[in-house]
């Protein structure tokens, strides 16, 4: 049973066995940090506070996770979360962007009634295309993989007979919680923090209703097309071409570029509107010519091949980076991004074009080219902020 704030946040989630109170979990949220949760509170069916963690954030990427402890060792948490003694549980280390965004965690681990932890786990984690956790390597010296996860594409754990998968339960108890485009689940209710709302990976819907209400279906999960959709903060699952290009954008030129908001709007939709207005073709066609992804094309780090060149090497390079046309970039970025992953993008493209779609790590390589382009287009065409060189890496 869930109860609910004015703000549609989950505060309260009930359990019940047999009709008999099972314990409770309160959620607190941070009101001056965009409404992020910051406590997670969990009581037994006596209302004795069981466990109390505390969460700390850099933007939607949770960086520390601490604990309430026992500091007297009297078996009541109670009076040491009102005495605030707390400890780190686990430290999380970031990359630029959203999607795949946690590269390691060290995982304290507790056995005494003090703050010193008796040891840590080291992990590193990496991602299929939408950001899903599939594999968690150990840190050291070692790097041997820890876990394996198979999921469903709604974010359930598949039976561990299919594919060898590797138990959740037993990661989760050494600190591996993150799954679903790299959420964490809670362990009480099972359903993903996905910052503006939860996720309920069992019916594929959210908990709480889109509160931007940009959805007639308000509870829907990225429009039931999780192979090709993202949902970064529980607002409103978006296609990935949008989400990854807007962020990107968004980081780069903010700031930095006089009509940075006008800019990033065109660059997106430039780029999300390659697919609405040319859809034919694995390369999305127009005027009956295709843009060669690995064949001639190495812009705007060392010119093209003239023997084929077309539409998209000649006109829109100039139009992009010779005319600063934002529009013309955002094609070009889609064109790009294609040719990391056509099926990997969007269905409608065959499969077979690209190996590097099925090779691990193939959405950080397509974010970091996406971000170098558009890095290159601020230092030729941007004014005002502070403008560095190109890079040509």
């Amino acid at each position: 049973m869930y109860a609910w704030n004015p703000r549609d946040q989950m505060k309260q989630a009930t359990k019940y066995v047999n009709a008999a109170l099972a314990g409770y979990v309160e959620y607190q949220y941070c009101l001056s940090c965009d409404g992020a949760l910051s406590k997670r509170l969990k009581y037994d069916s006596s209302d004795d506070l069981e466990s109390a963690w505390r969460y700390e954030y850099d933007g939607l990427n949770l960086l520390r996770l601490d604990e309430v402890y026992d500091y007297d060792s009297d078996n009541d948490l109670d009076d040491d979360y009102a005495a605030e003694h707390w400890r780190t549980l686990e430290v999380s280390t970031h990359r630029p962007g959203q999607l795949g965004a946690l590269l390691g965690k060290r995982f304290y681990v507790h056995s005494n009634n003090d703050a010193t932890p008796d040891g840590t786990h080291d992990y590193f984690y990496g991602y299929d295309r939408v950001g899903n956790v599939v594999f968690v390597y150990e840190g050291g010296t070692s790097g041997a993989e820890a876990y394996y996860f198979t999921q469903d594409a709604f974010g359930n754990q598949l039976a561990l007979g299919n594919f060898n998968g590797d138990d959740w339960d037993s990661a989760r108890d050494n600190g591996v919680t993150e799954h679903q485009t790299g959420k964490w689940v809670d362990p009480f209710t099972g359903q993903y923090y996905f910052h503006a709302r939860w996720y309920d990976s069992v019916v594929g819907r959210f908990t709480g209703r889109d509160p931007l209400f940009l959805s007639a279906h308000g509870y829907r999960y990225v429009s039931n097309k999780p192979f090709t959709c993202i949902d970064i903060d529980g607002m409103c699952g978006e296609a990935i071409h949008r989400t990854l290009t807007h962020t990107v954008a968004t980081q780069v030129l903010r700031g930095q570029c006089r009509g940075a908001v006008e800019y990033i709007s065109r660059i997106t939709e430039g780029d999300v509107g390659v697919d609405r207005t040319h859809p034919a073709g694995a390369f999305n066609q127009r005027e009956k010519e295709y843009y060669h992804c690995f064949n001639h094309i190495r812009w705007p780090f060392g010119g093209f091949d003239t023997d084929k060149y077309d539409w998209i090497s000649g006109r829109k390079w100039d139009q992009a980076y010779r005319c600063c046309d934002p529009d013309a970039l955002g094609e070009l970025l889609h064109y790009q991004q294609d040719c990391y992953a056509h099926w990997g993008w969007i269905f409608a493209h065959p499969p077979g074009w690209d190996s590097i779609c099925e090779e691990p790590g193939f959405m950080q390589a397509i974010e970091h080219n996406t971000r170098r382009v558009i890095h290159n287009w601020r230092a030729r065409c941007c004014t005002g902020g502070n403008i560095s060189g190109p890079i040509m890496e």
